[in-house]
């Protein structure tokens, strides 16, 4: 829940705090008023909140994530602009708390467009993603 309540944080405000429901599975549970900057963004803010706390989880040593998310996207119209930009953001932060070499990750997100804010030349962005070398990879760098 530390994991969670931290990573939510991030994406949404300051404020933002959450719990995990045990009864029927594991079920990431926040407020439904929650707003990442402003902005109102989908359930689908919430469940990667989830994902992405369990990466932070696992560079703490809780559990065995295998620290890999893809999150598919054929076509922009898929993931919100507001919140593809808190996602790389957040991903930013969590390479920045990366204690260098045991807390490697990769987090992939493809869409068929980057948005306007971001832009091609920014560090997160390879137009094709491969592990031949970091050019290629998230972030173009080996976490």
């Amino acid at each position: 829940e530390n994991c969670y309540s931290h990573v939510l944080t991030h994406i949404f405000d300051d404020q933002a705090s959450g719990s995990l429901d045990i009864r029927s599975g594991l079920q990431p549970v926040t407020a439904a008023t929650l707003q990442a900057h402003g902005t109102a963004l989908s359930a689908m803010a919430r469940v990667i909140a989830f994902e992405l706390s369990c990466i932070l989880g696992s560079m703490c040593g809780l559990g065995g994530h295998p620290r890999l998310l893809m999150h598919d996207g054929p076509r922009e119209g898929e993931m919100e602009e507001a919140l593809f930009l808190i996602l790389v953001k957040t991903a930013d932060w969590l390479k920045s708390i990366s204690p260098e070499p045991h807390a490697s990750f990769q987090y992939i997100i493809t869409s068929a467009a980057v948005p306007s804010d971001i832009g091609a030349t920014h560090p997160a962005v390879a137009l094709t993603l491969h592990g031949r070398s970091d050019e290629g990879r998230l972030l173009k760098v080996r976490y």
